[in-house]
C-alpha cells in the first residue's frame, strides 16, 4: 500500500513540474511595452512578473512589520501616504480611499529585490477600499531594467481585513479600584455570579437552511463573533465556520454553522453568544495531559482565554449543577509552560481555536459561593448546602463536557486593593450592608483583594488590557477627523477606543497626569473604551432615571456602554449609568475612590465584548479568486 501511495505521489509531482514548466514557458512568451515603447525580452518580462508576485506575497508581512494597527478606512494613507504617486511620477488613484492628513507618510515604499537600482524591483499601492466589506484591492507593479525602458508587470489582488471577536479585557470586577473605596447615596454595582449561564443574548436570526442563518448586523459594524465563535439558538449549540456579507449595499451577515440543525426552523430565533466556550476533548479527555504542569493543574481548551487572569474563578454547568475551577494561567499554541499569554504573538493571529486556560479544580473565597437575588437576601452569601452553591469541578465532569459548553467568570461587584468603607484586611468579603447609604451590590465585593495587581510598571493596566499604555495609545484612531485622542468629551462615543488627556511619554512610557477632568450633564455617553490619563470627576452624567445619552437619531444608549479606565482617582457625585466595567488605578497622590449620588455600574459581557474588539489583532487574508494580471 505504501509503494502504491509513493508511486501515485511521484506521478503528481511529475505532473506538477510539467505544469509549472508550461506556466514558465507561457510567461516567458509575454512581452511588455516599456515606457519608451520598446519591446522587452521574455526574460526581463518574466523577471518583472516575478517581482510583482513578490510584491503581492510580501504585502501583508510588510504592513504588519510597519506597525499598522488601524482599520480598513485608514490603511491606504498608511501604506502610501498623502498624495501617493508611482515611482515614475504618475498619480495613484484610490477608489473609495480616505482623505489623508498632510503629514501622512509612506510606510510601504518601493522595494529593490537586487543591489542594483535598475534590477528587479516592486512597489505596491492600495487602489481600492471597500470599507463595508472590510476589503481593499492592492496593485503590485514589478519592474526590471532602466526606468526609461523597463519591463513592467502589474498584478492586482483583494485583501480582506478582520478583527477577531475576543473579549481582550480582563476586568477583575464591575468596579475595580487600587485605592480604598468610599461609597454612599444610592449607588449600585453589579457583577456576575455563578447563576449566570454564560450565554449573552445578542440578536434575532432567521434560518436560511439547516447550516446557515442570517442576522441583520453587518460585518462593517464590528460583529462580536467570528469564525470559530460558539453560539446558541433554541437551546442548541453551534460553531460558526464562515461569515458572508449579505447583498450590496451591505444589509447583514450570513453565518455558516456546524453541526447541521435537525430542521431549518431550529436556526430561527434569539441568537446568544458564548464568549468563553469549551472547545472539546483533547485526546479523549477534557484537558491536555501536559506533564510539566504541577500535579492537580489541568490545561483546558477554550475559545477565548483573553478575558481571564490568574486567580479568576470559572464556572461550567453539567447535569443541572454548577462546577467551579480556579485559573492559574493562560496558554496559547504552541503551548508554553508555565502558561503565558504574550500580546506580541497576537493570540496566534486571532484564532479562536487555539486558546487554553490552566486551572485547578474548585474555587476559594467569594467565588466558591452563590448569592441571593431576592429582596430579602439580595447579595447575601447562600449556605454551602444550597443547590445553587457551586461544587468543585471533578476530572470526570471535565471529561464529559460537550463541545461548546459555556464557561463564565465569577465577577465580583467591587474589588479593591484597599478597604471598602469599614471593611479592611486581606481578601475580605463586603456585602450590601457594608456599603453606605442605600447602596446595593451583588455578588459580594472583595476588600483588600490580592487579585488586583497594583504594582509598578503599569501592572494593573497590563492585567486589564494585556498591553502597555503606550501600546494602547498606538491603537487609538487619529484619523478620520475628529481624532479619538481627546482633550474633553463632548460627543457620544461611537463603539471605538478613546484616550482623554496627555499623551506625553518618558523613555517610551506614558507619563501619568495629575490633571482633573470633569464630566457633567450627559457628556459620558455612547459606547467604547475610554482611558483617562488623570483624575475624573463625574457629575450628573447619563442619568439612569430617564435622561437620554444624546439625540434619538444617534442610536446612543442611556449612559455609557463599555470600559472606563481612570489612571488617577475617580469621584462620582452624580447619576452615571455604566454597562461594562470601571477600573480606577489611582496615581501617586492616591486618594480614595468615591461613589455617591446614584451611580450605577452593571458589568455587561456584551458591552465589554462589543467595545474590546477594537483591541483585537488585525488579520489580513488574501481573498481567493481575486488575483488578476493587468
Amino acid at each position: 500500500m505504501r509503494q502504491k501511495s509513493d508511486g501515485f505521489a511521484l506521478v503528481l509531482v511529475i505532473v506538477y513540474v510539467l505544469l509549472t514548466i508550461g506556466v514558465i514557458i507561457a510567461t516567458l512568451s509575454i512581452t511588455t511595452l516599456g515606457s519608451s515603447g520598446g519591446v522587452q525580452s521574455g526574460k526581463e518580462s518574466y523577471q518583472a512578473f516575478a517581482s510583482a508576485e513578490s510584491g503581492i506575497s510580501s504585502f501583508i508581512p510588510r504592513v504588519k512589520e510597519s506597525g499598522f494597527t488601524g482599520t480598513v478606512y485608514e490603511i491606504d494613507c498608511w501604506v502610501q501616504g498623502n498624495n501617493p504617486k508611482w515611482s515614475d511620477g504618475s498619480n495613484v488613484t484610490v477608489d473609495g480611499g480616505n482623505t489623508c492628513a498632510s503629514t501622512a507618510t509612506e510606510n510601504v515604499p518601493l522595494m529593490n529585490l537586487t543591489s542594483s537600482n535598475t534590477g528587479q524591483r516592486v512597489e505596491v499601492k492600495v487602489v481600492k477600499v471597500d470599507v463595508a466589506a472590510s476589503r481593499l484591492t492592492i496593485m503590485a507593479k514589478g519592474q526590471t531594467g532602466s526606468s526609461s525602458n523597463a519591463a513592467t508587470a502589474k498584478i492586482t489582488q483583494n485583501v480582506l481585513l478582520s478583527k477577531p471577536a475576543f473579549l481582550n479585557i480582563a476586568a477583575p470586577a464591575g468596579l475595580t479600584s487600587c485605592p480604598s473605596l468610599n461609597t454612599g447615596g444610592t449607588s449600585e454595582v453589579f457583577g456576575v455570579g455563578s447563576e449566570n449561564t454564560g450565554l449573552v443574548a445578542y440578536t434575532t436570526s432567521t434560518g436560511a437552511s439547516t447550516t446557515t442563518l442570517n442576522i441583520s448586523p453587518k460585518l462593517s459594524d464590528g460583529l462580536p463573533l467570528d469564525q470559530g465563535s460558539f453560539i446558541s439558538i433554541g437551546g442548541a449549540t453551534y460553531r460558526v465556520t464562515k461569515l458572508t456579507p449579505l447583498a450590496s449595499p451591505l444589509v447583514g451577515t450570513q453565518l455558516t454553522v456546524i453541526p447541521p440543525a435537525s430542521t431549518g426552523t431550529a436556526l430561527t430565533g434569539t441568537l446568544s453568544l458564548i464568549p468563553i466556550a469549551f472547545r472539546g476533548p483533547q485526546g479523549g479527555n477534557g484537558y491536555i495531559a501536559e506533564p510539566s504542569l504541577p500535579t492537580g493543574t489541568y490545561r483546558i481548551p477554550v475559545s477565548d482565554p483573553t478575558s481571564v487572569f490568574a486567580g479568576d474563578t470559572l464556572y461550567v454547568d453539567s447535569g443541572g449543577r454548577t462546577y467551579s475551577m480556579t485559573v492559574v494561567g493562560r496558554a496559547v499554541v504552541p503551548a508554553t509552560t508555565p502558561a503565558t499569554f504574550e500580546p506580541s504573538v497576537g493570540f496566534i493571529n486571532g484564532d479562536l481555536t487555539q486558546g487554553y486556560v490552566d486551572v485547578t479544580l474548585g474555587a476559594s473565597g467569594a467565588g466558591a459561593f452563590a448569592y441571593g437575588t431576592s429582596t430579602s437576601n439580595f447579595g447575601q452569601q447562600l449556605p454551602s448546602t444550597d443547590s445553587r452553591t457551586p461544587l468543585p469541578l471533578t476530572v470526570s465532569v471535565l471529561n464529559s463536557l460537550p463541545v461548546g459548553a459555556p464557561m463564565r467568570r465569577y465577577i465580583p461587584s467591587v474589588m479593591s486593593a484597599g478597604s471598602i468603607n469599614s471593611v479592611s484586611g486581606t481578601n475580605r468579603l463586603a456585602i450590601g450592608s457594608d456599603f453606605g447609604g442605600a447602596s446595593r451590590v451583588s455578588p459580594a465585593a472583595i476588600a483588600g483583594s490580592t487579585a488586583v495587581n497594583c504594582g509598578v510598571n503599569e501592572a494593573l493596566f497590563k492585567q486589564v488590557f494585556n498591553r502597555t499604555k503606550a501600546d494602547f495609545l498606538s491603537l487609538v484612531p487619529t484619523t478620520p477627523s475628529p481624532s479619538n485622542v481627546l482633550t474633553s468629551v463632548s460627543r457620544p462615543l461611537d463603539k471605538n477606543i478613546y484616550w482623554l488627556g496627555s499623551t506625553a511619554k518618558s523613555n517610551g512610557s506614558i507619563i501619568v497626569s495629575n490633571s482633573t477632568y470633569s464630566l457633567n450633564s450627559n457628556d459620558l455617553c455612547g459606547q467604547g473604551i475610554l482611558v483617562v490619563n488623570g483624575n475624573l470627576d463625574l457629575g450628573g452624567t447619563g442619568n439612569r432615571n430617564g435622561n437620554t445619552c444624546g439625540s434619538s437619531s444617534d442610536g446612543s444608549p442611556d449612559g455609557f456602554n463599555g470600559i472606563l479606565y481612570v489612571m488617577g482617582n475617580l469621584k462620582s457625585q452624580g447619576n452615571p449609568n455604566i454597562k461594562g466595567a470601571v477600573i480606577v488605578e489611582g496615581n501617586v497622590n492616591v486618594q480614595a475612590t468615591t461613589t455617591n449620588g446614584g451611580m450605577r455600574i452593571n458589568y455587561s459581557p456584551l458591552a465589554v465584548l462589543s467595545a474590546a474588539r477594537n483591541l483585537s489583532p488585525l488579520n489580513f487574508t488574501l481573498e481567493s479568486g481575486s488575483w488578476n494580471q493587468q
